[in-house]
Formats: C-alpha cells, sequence, structure tokens
C-alpha cells in the first residue's frame, strides 16, 4: 500500500509513463495477515479515505483507490473534490457530495472507532455529472467505482487496468518542449538606456 497517493506523488515522463513517487508512508499488506494494524494518520487530508477519517486501524489497499478516485476527480473537476481545512471538514466534503451512508451501503461504518464521535447533519449525495460537467459519461462511471464508502467495493487494479481508459471530450496532447530562442550575446548594448 503507497499511503500517500495525490498529485504532487505522480509523476509523467517527457514520453508519458506515470511513475509514483515518495514511498515514506508505504508498508506491505499481507494478505495472511488481514488485521494487522496500522496508522489511521496517513494520505495527505484531501485524498484520504472515509475509513481512514473515521480511525480505521485496519484497511487495506482500498485507501489507494480511493485515493485514486480523488486525484481522477480533482483532473476531471480541475480543483479537488473534497477539499477539507480539517478531517472533520474533510469527512464533511466527502459526506456533503457522497451523501450520507446508509448501514445497508457501508456495513462496517459504526465498528470503525471514531464513527459514534462525530455526528453530521444528513446529506443526500450530489451527482458527479453536476460537480464534473465536463467529464464524458464513462469518466463519470469509473469515477463512481473508485469513490464508493465500503473498501471492497471499490474498483479493484486489475478490473481498471483490463479495459480501456476513458477519453475524454476535451483531451490535450502531452506538451512539447519548446525549443530555446537564441539570442545574439555579441550584439552591441545601448547603455544609455540603464541610466537615470
Amino acid at each position: 500500500m503507497h499511503r500517500d497517493l495525490k498529485p504532487a506523488n505522480l509523476l509523467i515522463s517527457p514520453t508519458g509513463i506515470l511513475k509514483l513517487a515518495d514511498f515514506g508512508l508505504a508498508r506491505v499488506h499481507n494478505i495472511s495477515e488481514n488485521g494487522r494494524p496500522y496508522s489511521h494518520q496517513v494520505a495527505t487530508r484531501w485524498y484520504r479515505s472515509p475509513e481512514l477519517l473515521y480511525g480505521a486501524r485496519k484497511y487495506d489497499f482500498g485507501v489507494d483507490l480511493w485515493a485514486i478516485g480523488c486525484i481522477f476527480g480533482e483532473l476531471l473537476n480541475h480543483s479537488p473534490l473534497f477539499p477539507g481545512q480539517n478531517d472533520i471538514d474533510q469527512l464533511y466534503c466527502v459526506l456533503s457530495i457522497l451523501g450520507t451512508p446508509s448501514s445497508e451501503q457501508w456495513p462496517e461504518m459504526d465498528t470503525l472507532p471514531d464513527y459514534n464521535k462525530i455526528q453530521f447533519p444528513h446529506h443526500a449525495s450530489v451527482p458527479f455529472e453536476k460537480i464534473c460537467p465536463d467529464a464524458s459519461p464513462s469518466a463519470i462511471a469509473l469515477l463512481k467505482k473508485f469513490l464508493v464508502y465500503p473498501s471492497d467495493k471499490r474498483i479493484h487494479a486489475s478490473e481498471f487496468f483490463s479495459k480501456p481508459l476513458p477519453a475524454h471530450h476535451l483531451e490535450l496532447p502531452i506538451p512539447k518542449c519548446q525549443s530555446r530562442e537564441q539570442f545574439d550575446t555579441d550584439a552591441p548594448v545601448d547603455l544609455s538606456l540603464f541610466l537615470y
């Protein structure tokens, strides 16, 4: 698990190859150790999953899938989807867009350590089509698969990479580096321009 995926930790080479950076919070997740506790104070706030915000200490790669969804949503929205000012505000941002989850939607939520410590007003979900109006239907469909409350319901990387990525109708080519302008360094300089 990387545990700190965010735009600043995604590097793109001049040829368009994506590389991950900053593995300082990364941990190996061993399925045979599925009950191993981890710190919940990981991930940059705007990309932190709801289970981490509610204090989960037992989690898996779903925290990275949530972060990928937040990054993808940021690309579609041209700004962060959940720009919380602190952890409580962060959770409020998530709830105000995804809506207040029911126990049917997220059965594990009431078992999370901090779930009963914070009460929020009930929110209805806001359609991602309203939040990302320029996004294609296939991009919205993919975003919805990443940003779901139960970690085990988020799209798995194997499913994500088995299909072509959605095309955005405003796709831009990778920028090309412009050749540097050549200056004539032997040209005479009129120093009178620098006199007061």
